[in-house]
C-alpha cells in the first residue's frame, strides 16, 4: 500500500504464507490480516441476509466492514485508532486518472431508531475542511434527521455524502 502520510492501520490483505516467513516483530505489526479478512466477508454476507444483525455488531466491526468495502471499490483505506481519532473512522484514498483523491469516513452503527443528527455533519464537514481532504462520507446503520437533510442541501453534493441503512444493504449486496 503507497504511504498516505498517516500512522493508520493499514488493512491491505496479506497472504498467510507471507506472513508465516516474516520475522516475529514484523508479523506484529500487522494487524488484520487475511483470517480477518475473511471473518469481515462472513459478517457482510451474513448482514446482507438478515439487516437486524447490522445493529448487533461491534461498532468497530461496522468500521471494518465500510472500510472492506471500500476496499473493494479500489480505495487504499486506513482503520484511524479507536480512541482520538479526529472525527473520522477511516481514511480513504482513490486514484483516478493519475489524480489521488482523499476521503474522510465518519461511521455511525446506531440503533434504528436513533438518527444522525446534524451536529455529526457539522462536525465532519469542519474535519473535511480542516484537513484539506477531497469528500467527506457518513455511513450508519440507522437513518438521518430530518435537520441533516436540510444541512446536506446546503453542501455541494461532491463534498458529502450521506449513506444510510438502505444505502448499506445496496453496497452490501453489491459487495458478493
Amino acid at each position: 500500500m503507497k504511504d498516505i502520510g498517516t500512522d493508520f492501520i493499514d488493512i491491505d490483505l496479506i497472504p498467510q504464507e507471507e506472513v508465516e516467513s516474516e520475522e516475529p516483530e514484523a508479523k506484529e505489526s500487522r494487524i488484520i490480516l487475511l483470517d480477518d479478512t475473511q471473518r469481515l466477508k462472513r459478517i457482510i454476507m451474513d448482514v446482507s441476509k438478515d439487516i437486524n444483525l447490522m445493529y448487533k455488531i461491534h461498532h468497530r466491526d461496522f468500521e471494518e466492514i465500510v472500510a472492506e468495502l471500500l476496499r473493494k471499490q479500489n480505495f487504499e483505506v486506513s482503520l484511524t485508532p479507536r480512541t482520538r481519532d479526529g472525527g473520522y473512522d477511516i481514511i480513504a484514498v482513490q486514484s483516478l486518472s493519475g489524480m489521488r483523491n482523499k476521503y474522510l469516513v465518519e461511521c455511525k452503527r446506531y440503533g434504528p431508531d436513533r438518527p444522525v443528527g446534524v451536529e455529526i455533519v457539522r462536525g465532519l464537514m469542519f474535519v473535511v475542511q480542516n484537513a484539506k481532504a477531497n469528500k467527506g462520507i457518513i455511513c450508519t446503520t440507522s437513518y438521518f434527521s430530518p435537520d441533516v437533510k436540510r444541512e446536506f442541501n446546503q453542501y455541494i453534493p461532491y463534498q458529502l455524502e450521506l449513506k444510510d441503512n438502505n444505502n448499506m444493504l445496496d453496497w452490501i449486496s453489491k459487495y458478493k
